[in-house]
């Protein structure tokens, strides 16, 4: 009886820290992939920001070269 209770107790530390390790293992993953997705975002929203940036200044020279063209 005392050692079938020694290897019930073994096995369930086996189970406990197995399903533990697994965890940790599947939560590291799916950190690993939220933060890759929001450094892809963030990059994604920089490149956007310049790009519009860089389309208004584009508006602006062509308003103020067609500005100086209808004025001379």
């Amino acid at each position: 009886m005392k050692r079938w209770l020694s290897s019930l107790i073994a096995a369930d530390f086996v189970l406990l820290t197995t399903s533990n390790i697994l965890g940790l293992f599947a939560f590291y993953q799916v950190d690993k992939q939220q933060r890759t997705a929001f450094l892809e975002t963030r990059q994604s929203l920089k490149m956007k920001l310049s790009i519009e940036e860089q389309s208004a200044e584009q508006v602006k020279i062509r308003h103020e070269f067609c500005l100086k063209l209808i004025t001379s």
